[in-house]
């Protein structure tokens, strides 16, 4: 598997959101971001197959 780094600029409330989303489920950033995006990939599947 390769990895890739990713940037991301957010602003302050959205940063300070993300930090509360993060130690809410006990969680980091990477791992989130893999999470939303296989819950957005299912849908756009979902959504193919009809």
């Amino acid at each position: 598997m390769t990895k890739a780094m990713l940037t991301v600029r957010l602003d302050e409330e959205t940063e300070r959101q993300l930090a509360d989303i993060l130690a809410h489920e006990k969680t980091d950033k990477s791992e989130l971001i893999r999470r939303l995006i296989v819950e957005r990939w299912l849908k756009l599947q979902a959504g193919r197959v009809k």
